[in-house]
């Protein structure tokens, strides 16, 4: 389903959360090609969403081809001046997203909206700040709307913080998606650990009967790093009381990030459960 097509079964919404709600918010669709209901819901700075088949996900897709833990979403602070505050990962599922452009990618960072295709189903974030308070009546003026947006990649040249430019000037209507790197895969990330110059840190995942440590650069959370029990995660050899994926580390902004990937039992910080957060210096 085309962007445009599928707005039209999303803007009655989208316009009454505009009106409600403050520009901080992003508004979220999925649109079902196949007729069924929308999925809506609206995210604040510093918070996440899961897509896919488990119980657990904010947004919930019962359909067979989708992943239980399909696609991450986060809204970083945009505080920071020139980095991306939206961020939309494949959990390593092996499906790649559809850009609007027709090209197929694993995680994007973006700076304004993002339409993407998932098999059947299309997904769009729209960040509220940038649509007027009352759309035109014309659903083709109201598209119009949209900021118009820039794809770069950030696949072999550094990072989408540093291709998205630095002044649009104001009243500027174009804004910048990143194409981020592919998945490196747990057993690069084992093969490649960072030099001891890169490295911001040490991962350390323990069990009753196993510990793990990997030494990690940013480069190895520009993609998303999963914490479960998958073969594609790390962390294989925990026991039960950790979902198949239960966890995700990732950078936002040059800050990491820790996800609950709608996990069953949760992922708390001490004694407090969190459910997406900003970690500090040790975590």
């Amino acid at each position: 389903m085309a962007a445009p097509m599928a707005f039209l079964r999303y803007r009655r919404e989208l316009q009454a959360a505009r009106s409600a709600l403050g520009d901080e918010q992003v508004f979220v669709a999925i649109v079902d090609s196949g007729g069924e209901a929308n999925r809506i819901a609206t995210l604040a700075p510093g918070e996440s969403a899961i897509i896919g088949r488990h119980g657990k996900c904010d947004l919930r897709i019962e359909q067979p081809n989708m992943a239980l833990r399909q696609i991450a979403i986060h809204v970083g602070h945009a505080s920071t001046e020139g980095t991306p505050f939206l961020r939309v990962w494949d959990l390593h599922t092996g499906k790649t997203l559809t850009c609007e452009d027709g090209k197929s990618v694993e995680a994007l960072a973006s700076d304004g909206p993002i339409f993407l295709s998932i098999g059947r189903y299309h997904l769009a974030l729209i960040p509220l700040g940038q649509l007027p308070r009352v759309l035109p009546v014309s659903s083709s003026e109201a598209w119009s709307c949209m900021p118009q947006r820039a794809f770069l990649s950030a696949m072999a040249e550094g990072t989408g913080s540093r291709l998205l430019p630095q002044d649009k000037g104001a009243g500027s209507l174009i804004t910048s998606i990143t194409r981020m790197p592919s998945s490196i895969g747990l057993q690069a990330l084992e093969a490649t650990p960072a030099s001891v110059e890169a490295a911001i840190g040490t991962l350390i995942v323990q069990g009753q009967d196993m510990r793990r440590e990997f030494r990690l650069g940013m480069e190895h959370l520009e993609r998303g790093i999963l914490v479960g029990r998958y073969g594609r995660c790390v962390g294989r050899g925990l026991d039960g009381t950790v979902s198949r994926v239960h966890l995700m580390l990732a950078s936002v902004g040059g800050h990491i990030v820790a996800i609950d990937t709608a996990s069953t039992r949760g992922c708390r910080i001490g004694v407090e459960k969190i459910r997406s957060v900003r970690l500090e210096s040790e975590s």
